[in-house]
This record gives structure tokens, sequence and C-alpha cells, in this order.
């Protein structure tokens, strides 16, 4: 960890049977030398060994019922978990779930390249805007936005009082997917964007993003594989096409034999119903 920066990490856990499997474990333990406090939130109960397997991970651990999802966890961490004062101590405050195994390079080398970058809040890819069609965004399109399970909040922002009012009027009795991300991972960036603050991402994609809605696509969700090969990308969203690509970048993650046991034979798969997809290769 560079020494001159302090970093709060609030991270959101969520297993509907309450396992931490390996692949989270191991991304708490790569992340916690890049950090000053680890903050686990589960939105799930926990059996005393599965807690006990975050808590050596972790320096606090709270336990919360899995209402509003990952937005009003992280609400809740700031909130009150953590609180206002203790939140504004810090340079940084990083706020990320458990949807994507990794890293298979290092958080160390994300957050020195981050470190020279002139931006108020950054993540590891971003959403290009696309037409508004299944969801109901109130922009009428959906925006470029950061991709929300890894944001990056520098002390610019957490000290502002927009940052504090986005988090401390967000409505956490949004309790679906779909109204989650309608109203908050879509829109907040652009939110932030439009009272000026800048923003940035790690995964250098530019060359996929296109001036016409109607041609962007979200790269880090269909090609992980191409990310993670050809741009050293660190990390692959937990999601349903990024499954089946694991079967397809299998020797890409074997070649970072640090990773190799965590992502590919994640206890999490094999309780998926994609283990089908991975046992046939």
């Amino acid at each position: 960890m560079n020494h001159n920066l302090t970093r709060l990490a609030i991270f959101v856990f969520y297993d509907p049977q309450g396992t931490i499997d390996r692949y989270v474990t191991y991304l708490l333990e790569a992340l916690r030398p890049n950090v000053t406090r680890l903050v686990v939130v589960s939105n799930t109960e926990l059996d005393n060994s599965n807690r006990e397997r975050l808590e050596r991970c972790c320096d606090d651990l709270f336990v919360r019922e899995n209402r509003g999802l990952d937005a009003a966890a992280f609400k809740q961490g700031l909130v009150s978990f953590c609180g206002w004062e203790e939140v504004r101590k810090y340079d940084e405050v990083v706020l990320l779930n458990d949807t994507f195994f990794g890293p298979i390079t290092s958080f160390d080398a994300v957050f020195s390249d981050m470190a020279s970058r002139a931006v108020d809040f950054w993540g590891m890819a971003a959403g290009y805007s696309t037409e508004n069609t299944e969801r109901k965004v109130k922009y009428g399109f959906v925006p470029e936005h950061i991709q929300s399970y890894f944001i990056v909040f520098r002390q610019s922002m957490v000290q502002s009082q927009a940052f504090y009012d986005y988090w401390q009027g967000y409505d956490d009795s949004m309790n679906t997917y779909l109204d989650v991300v309608t109203e908050h991972e879509l829109v907040m960036t652009k939110h932030f964007q439009d009272l000026g603050f800048r923003w940035d991402i790690y995964a250098n994609t530019e060359r996929y993003h296109s001036k016409f809605k109607s041609e962007n696509f979200n790269l880090y969700l269909y090609h992980s594989y191409r990310m993670m090969k050809d741009m050293r990308f660190p990390d692959a969203e937990f999601s349903n096409p990024s499954i089946f690509l694991l079967c397809h970048f299998r020797h890409t993650v074997l070649s970072y034999i640090s990773y190799a046991y965590a992502c590919y034979k994640s206890p999490n798969l094999q309780r998926s119903e994609y283990v089908c997809c991975m046992s046939t290769v």
C-alpha cells in the first residue's frame, strides 16, 4: 500500500447459503494490504465457522438482513457501521462487493496506476451509454457509468456535501435487483459528474466505445476473457455469461498460479447451475 494514503474499504457479501468460498477470502486477503481498515458487511446470516473465516480477513464484520441489496448495505456501512466522522478520516473510500473473481494480477498495481490520475472517483470498468430499452432510466437512456462492484471515492468527494446527501438520502427500501440497478448503479456516475466531479476507469476499453448508443455493450460482462488476456485486467464478473467464459479462459487463469485454485476451483461454481459447463472443459 502507498503508506501516504489511508483507505477505508467496505466489502458487501451475500450468499443464500451463508457459505464463504475460497475466492472471497482470497479477494479479501489480496485487498487487505492495500487498505487501512477493511469492513465486511454480510447480507446473510453466518454460522460460526463461516463467520470466523470472514473475521480472519477483515478488521470489522457486521451482519444485516439482505434488504436493499448491496447498495443499502453500502449506505448502512457508511452511515451507521462506520459513521461519517470515521469515513471522512480517510484519503479514499473503497466500496466493493463479492460479485467478481479476482484479483488475477494484484490490487497494488491497480491502486498505483490510478494514483496518478486527477479524478475524484474511479472504478475498474465502465458501462458505456446505451439506449434505454429494458430499464426505465430517468435520463431516457443508460448513461456511461462505473460498474458498481468496485468504486473508489477520493477525499474530494467523501468530504463533500454532495456525497453525504447522496448516501444519506439513498432510498434503501428498494429491494429488487432491477430497481437498485436502475436507480443507483446506472445513474450514480452521471449524477456526480453533472455536479462537477471527475471520474475514470482502470480498464483501457476506449477502442470498444461507440458514439452510437445502439452499438455499445457491456464488454466487462461479455468479454472478460479478452480483457484479462489482452489488457491484463485483474478480475472477472461473477455473472451468467462470465461464468461460461471461465471455461474458455481457464488457461489464462492458470498462468497466474496463485489464483488458479481460488477462481477456477471455487466451490461457489460447483454449487451453481453452471457446473455442467465447467465439467465439460
